[in-house]
This record gives structure tokens, C-alpha cells and sequence, in this order.
């Protein structure tokens, strides 16, 4: 990863930490904290690239560094899916310039990261919690959002992020 991108990854992280740690410290009763595009996504931008193979045993690494979060939402969509939405709402701005096979090994090695951290979180014994993110209705979505709501009612704290 190039070094302006790391700084920009890590900026991030320290600010999504302080945030985390600032709300966590005065729940309600009965409170849920939810910490959308969490630490455990955040292991795309640190380790998922289209030019570098991922170091999948940094990501598992990385993971043992997180504390445990009361659910992990993993929301999936194959590779494909991803790709033929990046390329019909267009290219991120940080990544112009990139060819057509720079983005299908980018989303590859994301996709990959994104599988060794959650697989990580649940040989860690974390609650995850699968949502199929492939339909275009929501509708379809209703029984993943729905295991979701079950596993936030006795959580305070949550993670999670888009695959």
C-alpha cells in the first residue's frame, strides 16, 4: 500500500477509535452502540490491494488486535456483484486512473481479506451475523436483517461493514 494511502487508512482508524471509545463509556440502560464500517472492515483498507497479494496471516493478526464486538454484521456480495456496482456508480475518486483489471484484483483480494477476517472473528468465537447483500429488493434482505435485529437486542456494542 502506498504510503499516503496507509496514513490515510490509519488517520481513520485513530478516529473511529477515539469515537468508539468516547461513546462506549456512557451507555444508557439498554443502549445499543452501532459502529457502521468498523475495525474489523477497516482490514480491507489495510491490507486489500490490486497490486500486492494479501497477507492473509497480517489480517488474522490484525483481528487478534480488535476488541471483541457484541455482533459482527458480515454483509456479502460475490466479487461480480461488487464489481458491476462499482462500475455502474463509477470508480472512486481516489482510484482513478486504475484499468478495468486493476479493479477486478482489487475487489478479489478485498474479498479475500474480508473472508480471513470474519473467519478469524468466529474462530475467536465472536457472534457474526450473515446478511446476503446479492438481492436488489430488500425485501430479500428481511430474514438477514432480521437475525441481525435479534443479535442487537442484548448488545451494547457493534461492528461491522460491506464485504
Amino acid at each position: 500500500m502506498a504510503a499516503g494511502s496507509n496514513r490515510h487508512a490509519a488517520s481513520w482508524f485513530a478516529r473511529l477509535a477515539g469515537r468508539r471509545r468516547f461513546l462506549s463509556r456512557s451507555p444508557l440502560p439498554g443502549e445499543v452502540l452501532v459502529v457502521d464500517d468498523g475495525f474489523l472492515h477497516r482490514a480491507v483498507a489495510l491490507h486489500a490491494s490490486a497490486f500486492v497479494e494479501p497477507d492473509l496471516d497480517a489480517v488474522g493478526r490484525y483481528v487478534d488486535l480488535l476488541e471483541e464486538p457484541s455482533l459482527v454484521v458480515y454483509v456479502r456480495a460475490g466479487v461480480e456483484v461488487c464489481a458491476a456496482r462499482v462500475r455502474e456508480r463509477g470508480l472512486w475518486p481516489h482510484r482513478t486512473g486504475w484499468s478495468e483489471e486493476d479493479l477486478d484484483r482489487y475487489l478479489a483480494n478485498a474479498a479475500l481479506v474480508v473472508e480471513r477476517a470474519v473467519a478469524r472473528a468466529r474462530e475467536r468465537g465472536w457472534s457474526v451475523v450473515d446478511a446476503d447483500n446479492e438481492a436488489v429488493d430488500l425485501a430479500s434482505l428481511r430474514p438477514s436483517l432480521e437475525a441481525a435485529a435479534d443479535g442487537l437486542r442484548p448488545a451494547r456494542a457493534v461492528t461491522g461493514g460491506a464485504a
